[in-house]
């Protein structure tokens, strides 16, 4: 099986909205990581987009990492 991912971007206002779909993933386990890795990787871009410090990668990972440990069944 291939995992697949693709983005949308949406114009919204004066903003653009951005859809990341991670798709065919094998596992629970794989979905919980790579869930937490778009959103770490996602939260420092919209930092840097914003002209701030971003977080720290991995301590945002391990936190995100958690919350979707608990958000998916």
């Amino acid at each position: 099986m291939t995992v697949r991912y693709r983005f949308e971007l949406t114009p919204v206002d004066d903003k653009v909205r951005l859809l990341v779909i991670h798709s065919r993933l094998g596992t629970r386990n794989e979905m919980v990581g790579v869930s937490g890795g778009w959103h770490a990787h996602l939260d420092v871009l919209a930092a840097r987009l914003s002209d701030r410090t971003p977080p720290g990668f991995w301590r945002s990972f391990n936190r995100l990492e958690a919350e979707y440990e608990e958000r998916i069944p």
